[in-house]
């Protein structure tokens, strides 16, 4: 099966800054911070990353169509294709230092809430955590992340200059991330 998925990255006083998601510990080996996606159905690899991407997200960039015109408006994104088997979809974000605060707090609440035979069936709350990480980070903590995960930071690693440029040149063409610091 493809992977795919969607990164969302923000410039913060001019840095990149990578928003991560943990998934939750329910078996050995996929514990650890990913970028937000799962398994391409009978869809394209950008369709299956917004789908995925707004199951893992819980919304917090909205729905199908929301994120789609965000990443639109934001200029597209930028394609890391692993060995043709996991495609991750970067794109320009706004930088919100309170948005794994945010998530964190909505993803207790309703999960205090909900009905637990709901959340054994549910295909959301599969991150438990937001964080954002520039690439030192991701370097000083390589072993945060998923096993599997671990080669796809180093292939972004590796490609930062050319992810870096990309999204500057989207920053200074975009009005609503243009001004921002």
């Amino acid at each position: 099966m493809v992977g795919v998925s969607i990164l969302p990255v923000a410039i913060h006083l001019g840095k990149l800054y990578f928003l991560f998601g943990k998934e939750k510990s329910v078996e050995y080996g996929i514990q650890g911070f990913s970028d937000f996606g799962g398994g391409r159905e009978n869809e394209s690899t950008f369709d299956g990353a917004i789908r995925e991407g707004c199951e893992e997200m819980t919304g917090f960039y909205g729905n199908e169509t929301q994120l789609r015109n965000k990443i639109k408006n934001a200029g597209g994104t930028y394609q890391i294709n692993h060995n043709d088997k996991y495609y991750s979809h970067i794109f320009l974000t706004e930088y919100d230092e309170n948005l794994p605060i945010y998530f964190a707090n909505n993803h207790h609440y309703l999960y205090e809430k909900m009905n637990n035979n709901v959340l054994k069936d549910t295909k959301l709350f599969e991150k438990i955590e937001l964080k954002w990480m520039t690439s030192t980070d991701m370097k000083k903590n390589m072993k945060l992340f998923r096993p599997f995960y671990r080669e796809i930071v180093k292939q972004i690693l590796k490609d930062i200059q050319n992810i870096s440029k990309f999204l500057k040149s989207k920053k200074k063409k975009n009005k609503t991330l243009k001004n921002r610091k």
